[in-house]
């Protein structure tokens, strides 16, 4: 494979002796936060001949959908004339993906794109880091209303079911995230036909802009969420109240002086070299409380919370390429308890202080590592209850380097999963075991495993491919795959632990 190239990092994309470098941006300007840098051409960087760079950056950008789909620009914009159906768009870091429609409405010229992988945009171009990038300064995106994130939408096509819903399956999953349904196919009305109303529609509101932040609080059905990032880490704070169940937790990826690292070659639309760290991990730690009413046994999981808010540090353009990197986190609870009970699960991660993969001759390495505290988890759960309960989290935070919108951005994707899981058993009473410990004993259980995953492109989760599909069909836009590109995974940890050891517990 092609050796890596010097490593340039400036902030114009051009050496400061060129004087035909463009002129520096400032990723922190007013429309740069709000929708993203603008792109530049630049002798270092190779555009695939079907790439459209349109001129003006965030200024040019009028409105754009939830989902990240449709972006409404000045029609006047530098090159927006040069945009058809099958090119590529390039407005700002954020607005990139390949026209399946052009509209001219009274807001703008309305662009909706699909998503594309990184060599389907460059051909070739060298980018690395010369510092460490620090994750201290990250702009706020809320998509609330993103068709991707809307529960209901969620169960439709497959995902564990919400904690709102009546009729729930059985907590082996039998609606794992995994199975999904056959989605009906959808055509686009042609122009001036009378709407089809018996063809599903999905909601498709206004994303707001971005906006300097490390924090913030959204709310998902009876969820309400509080999001942080990224100077001291990563974490969300949930609760729930809601027909006699009551939840509250946190997740926090604690972190010291967070910053990343990368380096990606690519030449001849090939990827060549690719390498992406994460420096400062230090712990991840899980809390989790629930309590109920006298009700029924519940038997309740959540969809994917946290997907409608990311958080992005913007980067100073690379030979012309406006990356930023982007922190997602997504969490899921899954909860089983016999009526009236409570129970409190907790979990502990030691991580690597380095967590990341390299690329390099078709093969890929991961640069983490990490353990779980098993014994802790055991000694923090307990619960008061008539029968067996029990406590599933699973928490993922999603870090990519590159270009492009939401879940979809091209370029170096790096994910953390944690699972903690606690079941714990009512007191027995007598025992007359004489391997017992205690003459009254509490079963309990402690689960915890840790990966890594990683790719080149994007990979996304099978219901979210299929909720994009769904909506790309209305459009007549061929299908997209889950994973584009490169991908591959680690169990770092994986550990299962009974607690006492002794009597009917063992």
């Amino acid at each position: 494979m092609a050796m890596m190239l010097a490593v340039i990092v400036v902030s114009s994309g051009c050496s400061a002796a060129d004087p035909q470098a463009p002129p520096a941006q400032d990723p922190y300007s007013a429309a740069a936060v709000a929708w993203g840098n603008a792109p530049q051409e630049n002798a270092g960087t190779t555009f695939q001949p079907d790439v459209v760079i349109v001129g003006g950056g965030g200024s040019s950008v009028r409105s754009v959908t939830a989902d990240g789909f449709t972006w409404t620009l000045d029609p006047e914009a530098p090159n927006a004339d040069s945009l058809e159906v099958g090119s590529v768009m390039f407005v700002t870091g954020r607005g990139v993906g390949r026209v399946i429609d052009l509209a001219d409405t009274d807001d703008g010229l309305a662009v909706t794109v699909a998503p594309v992988e990184i060599t389907e945009i460059i051909q070739d171009g060298t980018y690395s880091s010369l510092e460490p990038v620090p994750l201290d300064q990250p702009v706020m995106h809320d998509m609330s209303g993103a068709f991707w994130a809307d529960p209901e939408i969620l169960n439709e096509v497959g995902s564990e079911p919400l904690l709102d819903e009546s009729t729930v399956p059985e907590a082996s999953g039998s609606a794992g995230a995994d199975e999904g349904i056959e989605l009906a196919s959808v055509t686009r009305p042609a122009p001036g036909a009378a709407p089809d109303l018996s063809v599903p529609t999905l909601p498709r509101p206004p994303a707001a802009a971005g906006k300097v932040a490390q924090a913030v609080t959204t709310q998902t059905g009876a969820f309400a969420l509080s999001h942080t990032c990224c100077k001291a880490g990563t974490g969300m704070d949930f609760s729930y109240d809601k027909d006699g169940l009551v939840l509250s937790g946190k997740v926090d990826l604690k972190m010291q002086a967070p910053s990343a690292q990368f380096n990606l070659d690519i030449s001849g639309g090939t990827l060549r070299l690719a390498e992406f760290k994460i420096n400062g991990a230090s712990t991840l730690h899980t809390e989790l409380k629930a309590n109920s009413t006298p009700q029924p046994g519940i038997n309740k999981a959540s969809t994917p919370l946290g997907m409608d808010v990311d958080f992005s540090i913007p980067i100073a353009n690379i030979l012309g390429i406006p990356f930023s990197l982007t922190v997602t986190q997504t969490l899921t609870v899954d909860i089983f308890m016999p009526g009236t009970a409570e129970v409190n699960s907790v979990g502990d991660y030691k991580l690597g202080a380095q967590l990341g993969m390299r690329y390099a001759n078709g093969r890929f390495t991961s640069l983490s590592g990490g353990s779980f505290d098993a014994n802790a988890a055991v000694r923090g759960s307990s619960s008061i209850a008539v029968g067996l309960s029990g406590i599933t989290v699973q928490y993922s935070v999603n870090f990519r380097l590159g270009i492009g919108f939401a879940g979809f951005s091209a370029g170096l994707d790096f994910t953390i999963v944690v699972l903690v899981s606690a079941s714990v058993g009512a007191p027995i009473g007598f025992n007359p075991r004489q391997d017992a410990e205690s003459p009254i004993e509490q079963c309990k259980n402690a689960r915890g495993v840790l990966k890594v995953e990683w790719g080149i492109g994007y990979t996304i989760p099978k219901y979210l491919a299929e909720i994009t599909n769904f909506f790309l069909k209305f459009f007549k836009s061929k299908p997209i795959e889950r994973s584009k590109n490169y991908h591959g995974f680690k169990v770092v940890d994986h550990k299962d632990v009974t607690y006492p050891e002794s009597g009917f517990c063992k």
